[in-house]
């Protein structure tokens, strides 16, 4: 059975579907060709239009607490919004959203967050807020509609990659790299968000390691990567991050052992990847709690306590997108540390039953597609979600508008709304 993934692999009939195939490819292609060259005009439009409505500082400050130049974070938004009205303009499909339970989830979770500005503390703070969220939900939907999963998987490993590389360069080259026993790999973010993305880039590696069958020099490379992503994750101390990583092999395991179509690599691949998490765990335990830092794993219930009294004098719709932060002075804290208290905080319970159930729709999916033969990056994108489903535990990693929101998003939106070509979660078998 060839699997859905990997596109490369599939052989095409007689020259009809060669034919059929070719004009799908070309279809697709087109709209990134054509955004590339008006990708600069947008961006400059967006910018002004940020400069004439007074939101310089939006366009070009740094998040609190980010140690990255402020040139990163303008040219990020840029690009992000300059993608985003430049992929609008051009896809010109405009699928309903209740076509399938997951597409109406999606869409009455949409509407709920919009109608938080009735209720907010600061209805224009929120307006401002959800123009950024919607511009990643675009921005998702749109790629999700150029690329399939197995180029998605591709985009967010070189992506991760490449920003792991560049903030090991940045430490290197300001002399921040020491050895000690407090020493964590920070680079141009915080420690937590590389931990993160060093967990997600062992996912990937991990997944095509035991499950695919790539070639032998890509193999090395993914052992490289799974062994080097490990080791980061350990270094930057981010308990959150292992343990969440461990938790998402055991249970990705657990699934595919029940699924005929399961590689006989994957107990091998469970009992490497299971124990160097576990190892990494032990050496990062043996360091010590880190004492007075609000962003470690053990201070949590400083912040918690206040917040979980604000939930439940709003329990049901909550503050608004970001409203409750409004009245909270300016200062180390702007966010739950908790993807499931920012929801309640944002739009209470009826906000993280619509989420969940989202997650839960977009599971059984992937589950489905992996049961009819799905490879790699099938396995991956269930791995992605149920890791960040326990990572969200201590973490706000995918509930603000930042990197893992925009990952875990064109994976949903692909998976709810499949684009032109032959899609990885497809729940028939490939022929």
């Amino acid at each position: 059975m060839v699997p859905l993934d990997r596109r490369a692999d599939q052989r095409v009939q007689n020259p009809s579907q060669a034919l059929r195939y070719v004009r799908t490819m070309r279809h697709q292609r087109e709209p990134v060709i054509r955004g590339f060259s008006v990708f600069a005009l947008t961006s400059i439009l967006v910018a002004v239009v940020f400069v004439l409505t007074d939101h310089r500082r939006d366009l070009v400050g740094v998040t609190a607490g980010t140690n990255g130049p402020a040139l990163i974070t303008t040219i990020a938004r840029l690009g992000l919004l300059g993608f985003t009205v430049t992929l609008v303009i051009l896809w010109p499909q405009r699928p309903s959203l209740t076509r399938s339970p997951l597409t109406f989830a999606i869409g009455s979770y949409v509407l709920y967050i919009a109608a938080g500005v009735l209720w907010s503390p600061d209805p224009s703070f929120t307006l401002h807020k959800l123009v950024v969220l919607t511009t990643v939900g675009i921005t998702a939907f749109c790629i999700a509609q150029v690329f399939d999963l197995d180029q998605i998987t591709d985009l967010i490993l070189v992506i991760l990659v490449g920003y792991l590389v560049l903030g090991a360069a940045y430490e290197i080259s300001s002399g921040s790299v020491q050895l000690r026993s407090d020493y964590r790999f920070e680079g141009t973010t915080h420690a937590n968000q590389n931990g993160l993305f060093a967990a997600i880039v062992a996912l990937i590696s991990g997944t095509r390691l035991f499950l695919s069958h790539d070639s032998r020099s890509l193999r090395r490379t993914y052992w490289l990567l799974l062994i080097g992503s490990i080791a980061v994750t350990a270094i930057t101390m981010s308990r959150t991050a292992m343990i969440s990583l461990a938790a998402a092999v055991l249970i990705i395991t657990a699934l595919q052992m029940t699924i005929r179509t399961s590689s006989a690599r994957m107990p091998l691949g469970a009992f490497v990847s299971t124990a160097a998490i576990a190892s990494a765990v032990a050496l990062v335990v043996l360091r010590g709690p880190r004492r007075g830092d609000l962003s470690s794993f053990g201070e949590r219930s400083v912040i918690w306590e206040p917040l979980w009294g604000a939930v439940q004098e709003r329990p049901i719709h909550g503050y608004g997108h970001l409203g409750y932060w409004v009245s909270v002075p300016s200062g180390r804290v702007n966010n739950a540390h908790s993807v499931y208290l920012d929801l309640l905080l944002d739009g209470g319970l009826i906000a993280l039953a619509l989420v969940l159930l989202i997650l839960g729709l977009t599971i059984a999916k992937l589950l489905t597609a992996t049961r009819h033969g799905a490879g790699a990056n099938t396995v991956f994108c269930l791995a992605f979600i149920c890791f960040l489903i326990v990572h969200g535990l201590a973490e706000s990693s995918w509930s603000r508008p930042m990197i893992g929101l925009l990952f875990l998003s064109c994976v949903v939106a692909r998976v709810a709304v499949p684009g032109p070509s032959r899609s990885s979660y497809s729940s028939s078998p490939a022929r």
